[in-house]
């Protein structure tokens, strides 16, 4: 009885470390294919605003809202990426989630996503005016036609 619950609970242990695995995987190839990325997309599948603020003489919060969707967007996988010194890593979503992430154009009860918010931080000890920081950012999602679409989005402050 025992060698069959220590090998059930190997078993489990090591499907856990492959998901795990596998979802690391998949981040470090969305992560090196978006720092390999010169100029965004063009067509961008929602709207993407960015904000940002001083939080303490050393650090400045920044915040991405994802919302209005000019399509549905299934399973969607978001890394982020900045070009200022960091110890907090960066924000994404999908790619760690058991659970799929979508944005869908209709909102109702049963389908109440509104949007998504990513929120970073980042070292800067200057004053606001004279920031100077690039995003990129990789959306990756399916689409209605079953189709994964890729795209990137680049917005320098």
């Amino acid at each position: 009885m025992k060698k069959i619950l220590v090998g059930l609970f190997t078993i489990l242990v090591l499907t856990g470390c492959t998901q795990a695995s596998s979802m690391q995987m998949q981040y470090n190839k969305q992560m090196q294919q978006l720092l390999s990325v010169n100029e965004d997309s063009g067509y961008v599948p929602c709207n993407i605003e960015l904000t940002y603020d001083k939080i303490t003489d050393d650090e400045v919060s920044y915040q991405i809202v994802f919302d209005n969707p000019k399509e549905n967007m299934r399973n969607i996988n978001i890394v982020v990426t900045h070009d200022k010194t960091t110890t907090d890593g960066y924000p994404s979503i999908g790619v760690f989630d058991e659970e799929p992430i979508n944005l869908s154009t209709i909102i109702d009860s049963d389908n109440p996503n509104k949007g998504i918010v990513l929120v970073g931080y980042f070292e800067y000890s200057g004053d606001l005016k004279d920031l100077n920081v690039t995003f990129k950012i990789s959306i990756n999602y399916i689409n209605d036609a079953i189709e994964e679409k890729t795209v990137y989005y680049i917005q320098s402050i």
